[in-house]
């Protein structure tokens, strides 16, 4: 009996935490995928675009749910000859590898 109760607790805690996991990743999204990203666009930069990495001064994925489907994560990176200026914007996903979405201007302080 006290099996059975022990067992029917634990399938219920499972049921209830399930929504909170996934509303997490929803909110806040997967922190291995943003630093899996992080690695491919600086991979990306050193090996197809030809920066050296003191050229790289940082690298920076973040998540927005409020994005479309492609672009709810993306990698900002700032670049050693307009850092203070420019902000380059990747993207990338498995099928298509790392794409540049663009440059936006830094707001400034």
């Amino acid at each position: 009996m006290r099996r059975a109760n022990l067992f029917v607790a634990l399938v219920v805690i499972l049921v209830l935490s399930l929504p909170f996991i996934a509303g997490h990743r929803l909110m806040y999204g997967s922190s291995s995928y943003m630093e899996k990203m992080d690695q491919e666009v600086y991979e990306y930069l050193l090996n197809i675009e030809g920066y050296a990495p003191e050229d790289i001064l940082a690298v920076k994925t973040e998540y927005n749910v409020k994005n479309s489907a492609n672009t709810t994560y993306l990698t900002y990176v700032d670049l050693k000859q307009d850092y203070k200026k420019y902000e380059h914007v990747f993207g990338y996903n498995k099928e298509k590898g790392v794409w540049k979405q663009g440059r936006s201007l830094k707001a400034e302080n």
